[in-house]
């Protein structure tokens, strides 16, 4: 197997005299929002919480499906992160039968979020990203059409909402440069909500994960 390329601005942050083990895992954190309305300005912090703390989507500590941050805000000693794809990926966890004629409350705040608010990524003081929501596509999530007849209503159709194509091509991708994240150093990861965002049953709570997709350099096993 030919030796791994390190980046010249990846290779910089390495011990040497180590060998490192290249992994393409992404990191990523969620918020869970459940007040409403979330006021014009409000700003979430993610990162800011590692795993085992605070509260995930089950309204309990959180676990990997929350995050895999071990510290919180920076990346363990001899750990460097190359970001090459950002992904805000939105959830709706409350998909019930009888809820499903009033999905389109889900596009409505998905919306509202997308075209409302704006992700900023910092390391230390300097910004690293700074864009509007919409830039940054999940590239997951499920997709499907539904139709079906609920008593006492009228005929349905409806479609699950995503925040763009759910496929893994369907993303932001930072060539040529992606973002490093050194070792030890803090990284601020802030979405802000530049419009009030106002959630309706059945979108009466969403979780936010943003994922900072890439390669994850990490001294190897002896």
């Amino acid at each position: 197997m030919a030796a791994y390329n390190f980046r010249k601005e990846v290779a910089r942050y390495l011990k040497e005299g180590t060998t490192y083990d290249p992994l393409r895992q992404p990191i990523y954190d969620v918020v869970r929002e459940a007040t409403s309305p979330i006021a014009a300005g409000t700003t979430r912090q993610f990162f800011a919480t590692p795993i085992g703390q605070g509260l995930g989507v089950n309204n309990a500590v959180k676990t990997l499906v929350d995050t895999n941050l071990r510290q919180a805000g920076q990346l363990p000693a001899d750990h460097v992160f190359e970001c090459w794809s950002p992904r805000i990926v939105v959830a709706f966890l409350d998909n019930a039968s009888a809820a499903v004629p009033a999905l389109n409350q889900q596009a409505e705040v998905l919306s509202d979020i997308l075209y409302g608010a704006s992700l900023s990524i910092r390391l230390v003081s300097q910004p690293k990203l700074e864009v509007p929501a919409f830039m940054l596509p999940g590239g997951v999530g499920i997709t499907g059409f539904l139709q079906g007849f609920q008593a006492a209503a009228a005929n349905f159709k409806q479609s699950f909402v995503t925040n763009g194509e759910p496929t893994q091509t369907a993303c932001f991708r930072l060539d040529p440069f992606p973002i490093i994240l050194p070792p030890q150093q803090t990284f601020t990861v802030e979405l802000t909500y530049q419009r009030a965002v106002t959630m309706v049953a059945p979108a009466a709570e969403f979780h936010v994960w943003v994922v900072l997709d890439g390669i994850l350099h990490r001294p190897a096993l002896p």
